[in-house]
């Protein structure tokens, strides 16, 4: 969070405001990491016509907690795509460079759940998770975890995935063998 944020909850709220106006069926709150502006999110979610459009939540599982999600579902919360990259937790740890993160975002998955939060799962396809054969397992591991859906994403080189270069991140072959994971 930038020491002064550039724009306010009420102007926020306007934004909002002004895209139901014009027929948004979905909104997603996302960020950096929107939980760190928990009381935020929670003001905009109660001040907000949560009735003309549903309200997601994009999060890598840090502070969510029962108390939390519950709130958030008191507030018109309808669902929160949880960041899991990878079914393997230390690659998913490493690529997020927080050990435990695979941990707190599969926590997170079962918390939005048990609170009536429909979970889903944002899934960053890495060169690593394609080309380790374990695209299959992570399906598995949705479905165990039992969420909505999965929303692949494809990596881009920012964040952790930022190495200096701006070339792809995906060879010709790891787009083929997602294209034939989504289709099958």
């Amino acid at each position: 969070i930038a020491p002064e944020e550039s724009v306010t909850i009420r102007q926020w709220r306007e934004v909002i405001a002004d895209i139901q106006k014009i027929g948004a069926s979905v909104i997603v709150l996302s960020g950096g990491e929107p939980m760190l502006r928990f009381d935020d999110i929670i003001e905009l979610l109660e001040s907000c016509d949560t009735g003309l459009s549903d309200f997601h939540l994009h999060t890598s599982g840090v502070g969510v907690t029962r108390s939390r999600a519950r709130r958030l579902a008191r507030a018109g919360l309808i669902a929160a795509a949880v960041g899991i990259d990878d079914v393997d937790p230390a690659r998913h740890d490493a690529l997020r460079g927080r050990p435990g993160s695979h941990r707190m975002a599969t926590e997170a998955v079962i918390t939005f759940r048990n609170e009536g939060i429909l979970p889903y799962l944002n899934a960053c396809v890495t060169p690593a998770l394609i080309r380790s054969g374990d695209l299959w397992n992570y399906l598995e591991m949705a479905r165990i975890l039992n969420v909505g859906f999965i929303q692949i994403l494809e990596p881009r080189p920012c964040g952790g995935f930022f190495d200096g270069g701006g070339g792809e991140m995906l060879s010709k072959e790891d787009r083929l063998a997602v294209q034939q994971f989504v289709v099958t």
